[in-house]
């Protein structure tokens, strides 16, 4: 889905860089970075993965989920620290929401 903001609500957001996919370690600890799988060739499609040739190499690499980290601006206060994330909500959380 996407998510559209009206120009006021635009206005109150500030410092938005890209987003970051995170991982999830055999621990359950998160990190920034896309989870990798090396493969020679396509072996069919895995759920929250893309197969293609990255940095690490040809293979999967996670695409969720990811969090964009900004802030926002409410009224006259100082602006307060906003993440968005984009993920299965049965993949989330409480430690990847910081």
């Amino acid at each position: 889905p996407i998510l559209e903001l009206r120009s006021e609500q635009r206005m109150r957001l500030k410092g938005f860089g890209p987003g970051v996919v995170m991982s999830r370690d055999a621990e359950g600890n998160w990190s920034e970075g896309a989870a990798f799988e090396a493969a020679k060739s396509f072996q069919g499609q895995r759920l929250g993965y893309v197969f293609k040739k990255g940095d690490r190499g040809v293979g999967y690499y996670a695409d969720r989920p990811s969090v964009w980290r900004g802030k926002i601006r409410a009224g006259s206060r100082a602006a307060s620290p906003l993440q968005i994330i984009q993920g299965d909500m049965f993949e989330v959380t409480p430690e990847l929401v910081q």
